[in-house]
Parts: structure tokens; C-alpha cells; sequence
């Protein structure tokens, strides 16, 4: 009987120790990201969901690739249960990105807006901010965000600013 128990628990401990954890199985996916493997990062990000199903960085790096593939809804319903665990301006900036291309203009204002407060000196935020207001004619708010883009190193917004802002 003690053998069998040794050989069960043996088993078990190999087994076990075997598997990936969720912050392996996401280094592997971050790594294919780089290599272009978006579907197997995607596979990753998904088993490190299993093990952990709060994590957000999986979340987030599943919209990634989600939005790098252009599925911007998708992209933002994984961006949204990243947010939920883990309220960040990288996650609300991209999250802004995925709805402004699906041209929810006022969702993409407001991540841009949540990702300024978590960053105040965000010049990308700023600049899409703007554009988007530009989208729904809110002009003088549009061209002061531009202006804050601009003076903080974004270099087209003085062009965007020459075409909308007079």
C-alpha cells in the first residue's frame, strides 16, 4: 500500500511539475507576439487565462494581437476585462485606439481621457483625443488637444492643427 502511495504521489509531483504556469505561458506568448505568431500567442495567453483568470497582462496581450490583426472588437472586449483587473493608461490608450476604429468616437475620448489622467503628459492620447473630437465636430476641444499633442513632441498634430484649427 506505502508503494502505491509513493508511486500515485510520484506521479503526481511529475505531472504537476510539468506544467506551465500562467506567467510561463505568457512570457511564451509575449515571445511569439515578436515572432509574428499571433495565432499561437493568442493559444498562450489563452491556457494562462485557464490557469489564471484574472490576469490582466493575458487579457492585455490578447487584445494586442486582437488589435494588431484588426479585430477592434475583439480587441476591445479583451482590453476591457484587462481593465477590470488592472485600471492602466497603456490598456485605456489602446482600448481608445480599438474603438476609435470602430469609430465609437465618445468611447474612444473617454480612454483617451482616462488614459491622460493615469499619464498626464501622454502626447499620443492627447492627439487621438483630438481626432476623435475632430470626428464628432467638437472642433475648439479638438484643436486644444492637438495644440497639447503638438507641445509635447507630436509632430503631425501641427499638421491636423493646419487643417482643422483656424
Amino acid at each position: 500500500m506505502k508503494t502505491t502511495n509513493l508511486i500515485i504521489t510520484c506521479l503526481v509531483l511529475i505531472f504537476t511539475g510539468c506544467s506551465q504556469t500562467a506567467d510561463e505561458y505568457l512570457s511564451s506568448g509575449k515571445t511569439k507576439i515578436q515572432q509574428g505568431n499571433h495565432k499561437e500567442a493568442i493559444e498562450d495567453f489563452t491556457k494562462a487565462l485557464e490557469i489564471d483568470p484574472e490576469n490582466a497582462d493575458a487579457y492585455y496581450h490578447k487584445g494586442l494581437v486582437k488589435y494588431s490583426l484588426e479585430n477592434y472588437k475583439e480587441a476591445t472586449e479583451y482590453l476591457t476585462k484587462a481593465l477590470e483587473f488592472d485600471p492602466y493608461s497603456g490598456a485605456y490608450k489602446l482600448r481608445g485606439h480599438a474603438k476609435y476604429f470602430q469609430e465609437d468616437y465618445k468611447g474612444a475620448i473617454e480612454d483617451f481621457t482616462k488614459a491622460i489622467v493615469f499619464e498626464p503628459e501622454h502626447e499620443e492620447a492627447y492627439y487621438y483625443r483630438g481626432l476623435a473630437k475632430i470626428e464628432l465636430g467638437k472642433l475648439e476641444s479638438a484643436c486644444s488637444d492637438l495644440s497639447k499633442a503638438a507641445e509635447l513632441g507630436i509632430d503631425i498634430a501641427y499638421e491636423t492643427i493646419s487643417e482643422y484649427c483656424r
